[in-house]
Formats: C-alpha cells, structure tokens, sequence
C-alpha cells in the first residue's frame, strides 16, 4: 500500500494539470488546503478565495512538492487524504502520462465496481468518461439543557459526480432529513419563518423518539460545468458559493439556502474573474403556507481577483440584488461592465454594493486577511462630518490565520473580527435586500453587530480530527415599532434617525457560544463524532445559559452547522 502512496506522487509531479470536478470542501479536507497553501507559497498560482473550487486548484502543487520534500513526512497522512478524495482525478488523467494507476481490478462481475479505491462507494473509469457514487450518512443523538426534545440528526442522501470526455463534469447531491436543533435554532425558524440552508421546511413529530418540534426538509444541489476556451470554465447548477479567506465573508457566504447559478470563471495568468448570476426569493416557503409561486429576484456578482506579488493578493467585488415583476434585467448580464453605471442609468432601483478583499501572506505560517463591504458610503460623512449618518452603510473583517503554530504540526489557529453598521445590506423596499428565502447571502447576523470568531483544528495523527469553534459577539436587535437596523430583511426607509446611529444600537444582545468537537475516523470519511457546547445570551441584563452534548456516526458529509 505504501508502494502505491508513493506511485501516485511520483505521477503527480509530472501531470499536465486540466479541467475536473467541482471540490466542495469538507472541514477536514480545507485544514489540508489551508496548512499547505500559507506554508508552501502556493497564493500567488491559485485563487482558494472563491468556493467550490476545481479539483485540479492546489492539487499539483501540493503533491509535486511532497515528493522532494521532508515536509511529506510530517503530513505524509494529510497528502495521502488528497490522494484518497481525488482518485477519480488520478485515473482519468492518466492519459497525461505513461503511468497506469486503475481502480481495483482483483475482484470480478461487478464486484469490482463497489469500493474500487477508500473514497468511492460505486466508482466507474472508461475510455469516454468516469462516474462514482458515494452514500450520505449523519446520525446523531443527545440533549441541550432544560429542552423537552432530544437533539436528533438524521441527515440520509447520495452523491453522484462524473465527467464525460474530460470536457464535460457534473455533481449531483440529495439529502433528506429529520432533525431538532438547539433552542436558540428554533428561536430563529420563529422568527424568520426559514431554516439556514434549507428552501422548502416542513414539521416533524415523531412519539417513538420523543420529538414534538421537529423539522423535516430535503435538500437538492447539482451542478454541470464545462471548459469553454483554455482559460473560461462555465458551470450553471443549484448550490452556493463563498467569497472569501476566513470563516465569515461579508461577500457572499453559503448559509443561504441553495439557489440557480449561472457561473463564469476567467483565469489567466496572475487574474482570476468570476461572473455569477443567481435567481433568489424575498419570501419563504414556511410549514403550513399554501402552494404558490414565490416571488422572484436576482443577484448579479463579479469579482476580480489578482496576485500583485507571490505574497499579496487583492480582489474587487461588485455585486447587485434586483427584482423585475415581469422580465430580467438584461443589462445586468455584461460580465465587464460596471453595475453601478447601469443601475444609474435605469433609474437608480436596485441596490448595488462593492467590496474590497485582501491576503498578505508571511513567514510560511501566517496568513493576514481581510474584507471591506461598501452598500452605500458618502466620505464626507465618514471622514469630515461624521455624525453617524444611517446610510453609511459599511461592514469590515479583519482575520488572522496561523498554521503549524508553534511549529506544532497540523495545528492551525483562525481569529476574525467582523463588524457591520446598522442597515448594511437592506434596502427601501424588501425585494431587493441581500438575502435569499429570509436568509442573509453573506454574515448570517447580517448587520448592526461586532463579532469575534476563534477557531482552532488540529489533525492529529491518522484518526483523531478535533476543533475549537467559538463565536462571541454584540448585536443590536429591533424593539416593537423600531428598526434600529439589524434586521435586514426591514425596508430601510423606516429607520429611526437620520444621525448618532451606531453599531449595536436597539436592544443590545451579549453572546458567547463555545464548542468542541471531536471526530476519530473509523474509514476515509467515515467519522465517530462527539460534539459538546456552551451558550451564554444576555439581555436587557438577563443572561441565558445553556449546554448541549451530542454523538453519533457521519459518512462523506461535514457537519450542519448553525453557527449565529
């Protein structure tokens, strides 16, 4: 087997790297990225800020490196992790080379087809094309302080990708459940009327296990993508992207529920540009309601990323949230235009942002970062006059990223600060604020808050995987009658001064929740999970302490996260 290990890196160094599967990074699978990327000096080839990347982004480098390296043998178990996920990559492009590595081929029937490598179920190579299909599993069980309902994860689905003539590639992915969250959760789903990441949300009761305020969802992404010229790949599906370096992006983030994409990726040399066009809803589809059309919008994105310096990397964004009763703005779908100029020139009625992100990379282990969000700003009110004006609507993130700390290996350390002012994000009507199905496209606490976000992983060893999540932050909230700014889903228009607004203004809400979790990996992406956390919420000088505990098994999936 270690013969095999070494092969594989052997053929690695000498692939002529193309076009393959979309990667939508699991937790485990981003510390490797992570770790080798800031160590090994790889920012100024690849742009790791927009997600899901392609499976080929990091994958030479990486694996080149590690063959004339010492470094392989203090992360000889995270290289041969990437090895594992990326089997599929490995065979179909064995025709850049003489070297033949196949999927197993001492069993017979069809046999040979179940398990063939650790990382696939079902897995298919041929002349024309590949394909592979891996089950989805998440079962959990446990408690949170003073609920009546246990903590139930039952998460069940599929995963299918392949490509067809190295041209074309395509993933697709369903997942049904049943679960009860946290109470702080079921808080949210009150008052929003929707669950992260989940479209269509139903109620789920069960008398067998207890459960009496349950939900019951099914989730759906897919999507295809193809190389239009050498240096274009265009993907259209239903899923997420995240723009970005740390854990939170002020950008665009995946805690929406999944939407249509149409994706446009330019890469040449030192400049990577992505066009993203997306259809969204101002509304949700909430238990009860009746069956409807929702309402359509639109999100229209570009950002431009560029390598100043193998160090240093800086990209632009500009995005636009507008609906239409009767048609699509056309004029959104320029791809090198700037959206404000159009905006500006069909009457001003949509609401146009632009953001500045930043990477500065040093010492081999430290990695600066940052964003600035600008929805709308007039400098004479920031700078000369500054009176604390509501439409100075901005947000900023200032992050740190340190791995292998103190030369302790595979030790990383993440620690943020996101701030966004009162009313960033909304506009004056409710249709063309930045959301999607009532959830936040970019920081799920979406504006009027400061935040802290600590967050440490550690692989250690072969089996054990274990974070440190932690989120401390101060929000503004709404009072009955007042928009102090923090609800982004409020028409702006209804403010409630001109002036002295400030971050956290309203109800001031005090929250710290820490949490462990501890994973020990029984197969390639087979977990034994234990999770455990603490909550502390004040307000009004009323503090609300809770715990929770919870275990189970989880196969090819990461965890559901609800982390606000």
């Amino acid at each position: 087997m270690k013969k095999l290990w070494l092969l594989g890196l052997f053929i690695c160094s000498h692939w002529i790297i193309a076009q393959d599967n979309l990667i939508h990074l699991n937790e485990y699978y981003h510390s490797i990225l992570s770790s080798e990327e800031i160590s090994n000096g790889y920012l100024w080839k690849h742009h790791t800020s927009i997600r899901p990347m392609y499976q080929d982004v990091l994958l030479k480098d990486i694996l080149n490196d590690s063959t004339n390296r010492s470094y392989l043998g203090s992360n000889q178990t995270g290289i041969k992790y990437l090895i594992k996920e990326n089997a599929n990559y490995f065979v179909y492009h064995r025709d850049s080379n003489h070297n033949n590595i196949n999927y197993s081929n001492r069993r017979t029937s069809l046999l040979k087809y179940i398990y063939p490598v650790p990382a696939y179920f079902i897995a298919y190579h041929g002349k024309s094309g590949y394909f592979n299909i891996n089950p989805l599993l998440d079962l959990k069980w446990g408690f949170e302080k003073d609920q009546s309902d246990p903590l139930l994860m039952n998460r069940r689905g599929i995963r299918i990708q392949g490509g067809v003539d190295n041209k074309v590639f395509f993933t697709s992915e369903l997942i049904e459940s049943q679960s009860t969250f946290l109470s702080y959760v079921n808080d949210y789903v009150q008052e929003q009327r929707t669950l992260p990441g989940v479209g269509f949300l139903k109620q789920y009761k069960s008398t067998l296990f207890g459960i009496q305020h349950g939900y019951d969802y099914l989730i759906a992404e897919a999507d295809i993508h193809f190389k239009a010229s050498k240096h274009i790949d265009i993907s259209f599906g239903h899923g997420r992207q995240f723009i970005g370096s740390g854990e939170r992006s002020l950008f665009l983030s995946d805690f929406s529920a999944p939407h249509f994409y149409l994706k446009l990726l330019t890469t040449i040399g030192r400049v990577n540009y992505l066009n993203c066009f997306s259809e969204l809803t101002s509304e949700s589809k909430y238990f009860d309601d009746a069956d409807r059309l929702l309402s359509k919008k639109y999100l229209a994105a570009h950002y431009l990323s560029y390598n100043v310096t193998k160090k240093w990397n800086v990209g632009l964004f500009e995005s636009i949230v507008f609906s239409r009763k009767k048609n699509f703005e056309f004029q959104y779908l320029n791809p090198i235009i700037l959206y404000r100029s159009v905006e500006q020139a069909v009457g001003s009625p949509d609401n146009v942002m632009i953001g500045l992100h930043s990477n500065l990379d040093l010492f081999k282990s430290i990695r600066l970062y940052g964003q600035i969000i600008l929805d709308e700003f007039v400098l004479k009110q920031v700078i000369i006059d500054n009176q604390g004006w509501w439409a100075n609507k901005y947000g900023i993130q200032l992050g740190f990223k340190y791995v292998n700390v103190a030369s302790i290996k595979n030790l990383n350390l993440l620690t943020e600060l996101n701030l966004v002012r009162p009313y960033t994000y909304s506009f004056r009507d409710s249709s063309a604020n930045y959301s999607h199905n009532h959830q936040a496209l970019a920081h799920p606490l979406g504006s009027n808050f400061k935040e802290w976000v600590i967050k440490l992983d550690y692989r250690l060893g072969k089996k054990w995987f274990l974070q440190s999540r932690n989120f401390i932050s101060t929000k503004g909230l709404d009072t009955i009658g007042n928009n102090f700014g923090g609800n982004i889903l409020k028409p702006n228009i209804s403010h409630n001064t001109d002036f002295n607004n400030v971050i956290g203004q309203g109800e001031m809400r005090f929250l710290t929740h820490l949490e462990l979790n501890i994973s020990y990996a029984l197969w390639h992406n087979v977990w034994l999970d234990i999770d455990g956390g603490i909550r502390n919420t004040t307000l009004n000088k009323e503090s609300s302490l809770t715990y929770w505990f919870q275990g189970g098994v989880r196969m090819n999936l990461d965890r559901k996260r609800m982390d606000f």
